[in-house]
């Protein structure tokens, strides 16, 4: 990779626009504790974040003309330490440097062309926590609040501190860890834990290297990061300031999923469900009706119903389209700590249900390239209306301008998976965003 990226002022420190990055090093240590700087050999590398993943992961492919795999001794044990610098947003004079520390856990791919003198392979390296959680198993009684003993595995077991909470949970529960990888059990609680609003959780870490533990709806309540526009022509002077912030809110690339068909959606519980629940300690059945006209709507990205009540279909009521069977035991512990069932007997409708409509509409987004583009994080999307060219002009001549744009697909989103990606020096950043909600009234 050369030194000089792409779009970089002499020098290498001036970004002229928002898809360069400068890769300071990439350090490798081997399993004798030597340390080697492949960032010369370095051809593309990518980092991905997402709310469903534990970890972050890094991919990179290497360029060697010089038997490096032998020379250094790479045996899959090796730490990998990345620092970039890129320009932050906010201010372009000022440089950010991101830190990330991490363990080689594979090398997916490996080749040779038809120069016998060069080869290529693929390092793929997660967090070092990551690595570890596979090397042993707990096994522990607990009695705390879900979130509590969350940070209490990734504190005492895994070793990790840097650790942001957005959101408050009141889930609590009491039992027995059977032995589990420490993510395991992670897994085990974030599938049981919700607050006030009965809103599902998420546990995950971003490009900085921070792991979160999020409730959805204090996530989609965030304030907007940045606002991005679908369109094809740029109008501000090359490599100026203002081209600079015009390809910084400029979609580059559009697929998308509309994924609005409620067929689906219902069937996984997100409007409607029949929640059964046998209690085999006092000898009783009980069965609760769930239905979306009780879904706090203030707390999703566009507070607007997805489901029309003049429909043929009234999804709201289709509570046998998603059917729940689930034992409990009231006598399983005194006061008020529940056992797992216990607390899905409380929520667990509720928790499904938000999950649920975060599968609505989807696109993948290639941006220019921000580091601070990360999963979790809100965004606004504008999505100019398609119409002859002619009608639009008198359109827009005689309405609000603001009429411009998709009322329906245009709206905010959360971003649920970010990749970033440099390559040959050019620096951008895909996002796969969910929305669920409505951006206009039914």
């Amino acid at each position: 990779m050369n030194s000089l990226p792409k779009n970089f002022a002499p020098g290498g420190n001036k970004a002229f626009v928002p898809s360069a990055i400068n890769l300071k090093s990439v350090e490798l240590t081997n399993h004798k504790g030597q340390v080697f700087d492949l960032s010369p050999i370095v051809s593309k590398f990518s980092i991905s974040e997402s709310i469903h993943s534990t970890s972050i992961i890094v991919n990179f492919t290497i360029v060697d003309s010089n038997d490096t795999i032998d020379d250094l001794q790479l045996i899959g044990q090796e730490k990998i330490e990345f620092v970039l610098i890129r320009e932050l947003r906010e201010n372009l004079t000022d440089e950010e440097e991101i830190k990330l520390n991490l363990t080689l856990a594979e090398f997916p791919r490996y080749q040779r062309g038809n120069n016998e003198n060069i080869q290529t392979y693929e390092i793929s390296a997660v967090s070092s926590f990551a690595i570890l959680d596979k090397a042993f198993k707990i096994s522990r009684f607990y009695n705390n609040n879900t979130v509590e003993e969350i940070k209490k595995i990734y504190e005492v077991d895994l070793g990790v501190t840097d650790i942001e909470e957005i959101g408050s949970s009141i889930s609590r529960s009491r039992g027995v860890l059977r032995w589990q990888h420490p993510l395991q059990a992670v897994e085990h609680f974030r599938k049981n834990t919700y607050n006030d609003v009965g809103s599902s959780f998420y546990v995950f870490q971003r490009l900085t290297g921070k792991t979160v533990i999020a409730a959805q709806s204090d996530l989609v309540s965030e304030s907007i990061y940045s606002t991005y526009y679908d369109g094809k022509e740029f109008t501000s002077e090359p490599l100026s300031q203002d081209d600079f912030v015009e390809r910084a809110t400029r979609m580059v690339n559009v697929s998308s999923q509309l994924k609005l068909g409620k067929v689906f959606n219902s069937k996984n519980g997100a409007y409607a469900s029949e929640n059964n629940y046998l209690d085999y300690g006092n000898k009783t059945y009980t069965k609760l009706d769930f239905t979306f006209d009780n879904f706090p709507l203030d707390k999703t990205l566009n507070k607007k119903t997805p489901l029309s009540k003049s429909a043929e279909i009234d999804y709201s009521q289709t509570f046998q389209a998603h059917c729940e069977y689930i034992s409990t035991n009231e006598f399983a512990y005194d006061g008020e700590t529940k056992n797992n069932n216990n607390l899905r007997k409380e929520n667990g409708h509720v928790v499904k249900s938000f999950t649920e409509n975060l599968e609505f509409v989807m696109h993948d987004i290639q941006l220019f390239g921000d580091s601070f583009l990360n999963a979790g994080r809100v965004v606004e999307l504008k999505f100019p209306k398609v119409m002859d060219p002619q009608e639009k002009r008198n359109k827009l001549f005689n309405s609000d301008p603001s009429d411009k744009f998709d009322q329906n697909l245009s709206g905010k989103y959360l971003i649920v998976s970010a990749s970033h990606v440099l390559e040959d020096g050019e620096y951008f950043t895909n996002i796969r965003v969910k929305k669920d909600s409505l951006s206009i009234n039914l």
